[in-house]
């Protein structure tokens, strides 16, 4: 998986196989943030979007607020 796009609210990213997911699937992502620690994100998502190897998803759960992945989009 290589990430194009990512928010406070979801992600977008390429898949390097073809891949059988559909609009409204539910899954779990984990990527590392290219900051200076190294952090890894872990969220569930809804998938929203599909576009032959590009898909879009939306994260869901309980986390409102995500520390790692907030200072990295302010930086």
């Amino acid at each position: 998986m290589l990430v194009r796009d990512v928010s406070l609210s979801g992600i977008r990213f390429v898949t390097l196989a073809s891949h059988n997911l559909s609009e409204g699937d539910e899954g779990k992502v984990r990527f590392t943030l290219d900051d200076r620690r190294r952090s890894e994100i872990e969220r569930n998502v809804v998938v929203r979007c599909v576009e032959d190897k590009n898909v879009g998803c939306e994260f869901t759960g309980t986390v409102p607020y995500d520390k790692n992945l907030g200072f990295y989009l302010m930086s």
